[in-house]
């Protein structure tokens, strides 16, 4: 049984779907596969990788929710992690 957890998400897909529609015009664009589309390429892999494994933090507007999820962390850091260096 899969792990709902490690599954892509939505918003994860919607962005491959746009990376690839990009390089597939690109590639029509171009009239041959060449290395500037081999590189984009390898850089798109690359993308959708660390935007698998980076998770989503509870941030809603972008604003760091607190430790007791009820509002904004009062150091600005998301909820469970301690901010570092200079405050």
């Amino acid at each position: 049984m899969l792990n709902a957890g490690l599954l892509p998400t939505r918003k994860w897909w919607a962005t491959q779907v746009t990376a690839l529609g990009g390089l597939i015009t690109a590639w029509l664009v171009a009239g041959a596969w060449d290395r500037p589309l081999s590189i984009t390429a390898v850089t798109l892999g690359a993308q959708a990788l660390v935007g698998y494994l980076v998770p989503n933090l509870p941030t809603p507007g972008g604003v760091p929710v607190g430790p007791d999820g009820s509002g904004p962390a009062a150091d600005g850091a998301p909820a469970g992690l301690a901010r570092t260096g200079p405050q």
